[in-house]
């Protein structure tokens, strides 16, 4: 019997620990909506990298498919950009389009 409530217990626990992480969500940053999507990175070294966005860390992004925007040099693989280099972030495409804006 002791085993059934120790068991009903931790069950219970479980279900509370998943709503409550259901209800206190983390507020999603703008960084993570731009994850596995084109991004334009400048650098504090006045360059442009074009790439995919892999990974956002606190010391660094990560770039698929990237190459310098100008000149037009491509790298192979992925590609780590130090969090202290970047200066920042664009999505050359707008997330959302305006009422009565474009086509």
């Amino acid at each position: 019997m002791l085993e059934l409530l120790t068991i009903g217990a931790l069950a219970g626990a479980a279900l509370a620990a998943g709503i409550g992480a259901l209800i206190v969500r983390r507020k999603r940053r703008w960084i993570d909506r731009a994850l596995r999507r084109r991004v334009l990175v400048h650098t504090s070294e006045d360059q442009t990298i074009d790439g995919v966005l892999m990974a956002a860390t606190p010391d660094g992004v990560v770039l698929a498919n990237a190459k310098f925007h100008e000149p037009d040099v491509g790298f192979a693989g992925e590609v780590w950009v130090p969090r202290e280099k970047v200066r920042f972030l664009q999505l050359p495409e707008p997330t959302v389009t305006a009422i009565g804006v474009g086509g």
